[in-house]
């Protein structure tokens, strides 16, 4: 009996064992260390990068490309200042020199007053006194008189009126300016000149009988699409004619007063489309 259960004891050392975790002890060579356990993929940690992430880089390229300030502009010389520079150019003989010129007249330092010499070559001539308004509503260049604060006169042309700007011409120049600077310095003056009716600029009145009764008779016919009046009395200034004219005037917002004075020549001989007539460009502001 005491062999038997001993033989029973060997036999139960011997059996194989159920015991997983002695299953997955793998013995190895002296000397060497087990690795741990891996995968198939391998999984390599990012590498750190010594470039910052792009972003930042992009914040950094701003910050390094910036532009430096820009040198601040000086300013433009203010029209008082630039006519203080321009006092022999800006002269009466220059001013009405090149006015005449736009009208292809000609002009003599020692031929008398411009006045006089627009006269002379059938033309009007008057030295007024108005608002800004009217002279664009003339639609002609003119001759101002400008005054500084310091009182120097100076005489130069008004070439545009643009929306907010002034274009003058003072001897071979040309000067862009803000109209609000025209203003500052300019106290009603200027000097017009205009076409004439049979080169005789004065007033057309009711009750006259004249050549120029019959050409503003004509006229207002052409204006209204009618047939010009061929009767004898076509050149004397009636009441129908007087009616007439104060409707003109009253269309062209000029003073109603039924004589054919300077403004309701110019504004007739606008509505003609008379070709060599200059006109005083408007509307959109030119480069100053």
């Amino acid at each position: 009996l005491v062999l038997a259960a001993a033989l029973i004891f060997v036999m139960l050392q011997l059996a194989p064992s159920d015991n997983p975790q002695q299953e997955a002890v793998v013995t190895l060579p002296l000397g060497e260390r087990a690795e741990p356990a891996t995968n198939d993929v391998s999984e390599t940690p990012p590498a750190v990068s010594d470039v910052a992430p792009s972003s930042e880089v992009a914040v950094m390229a701003v910050v390094d490309n910036e532009p430096a300030p820009a040198a601040s502009l000086p300013e433009p010389p203010s029209l008082s200042e630039s006519l203080s520079g321009m006092a022999d150019d800006a002269s009466a003989e220059n001013a009405v020199a090149t006015l005449f010129e736009l009208w292809g007249l000609r002009y003599s330092i020692n031929g008398g007053g411009a006045c006089q010499q627009a006269r002379a070559q059938g033309f009007g001539c008057a030295f007024q006194r108005g608002s800004w308004s009217g002279i664009r509503h003339l639609d002609r260049p003119v001759v101002l008189t400008l005054t500084d604060e310091t009182g120097n006169a100076y005489q130069l042309v008004l070439a545009a009126m643009r929306d907010s700007t002034a274009e003058l011409l003072i001897g071979d120049r040309r000067l862009v300016v803000p109209a609000t600077e025209v203003l500052n310095l300019w106290f009603g003056q200027y000097l017009l000149v205009w076409r004439a009716p049979n080169g005789n600029g004065q007033a057309i009145r009711p009750g006259m009988r004249d050549a120029n009764v019959l050409w503003l008779r004509q006229s207002l016919a052409t204006i209204d699409n009618q047939q010009p009046p061929s009767s004898n009395d076509a050149d004397y200034f009636d009441d129908g004619l007087e009616q007439r004219v104060r409707q003109f005037q009253r269309d062209n917002r000029l003073q109603v007063d039924g004589l054919a004075g300077h403004q309701t020549q110019i504004a007739i001989n606008t509505q003609l489309a008379l070709d060599g007539i200059p006109r005083l460009p408007s509307g959109t502001d030119a480069a100053m």
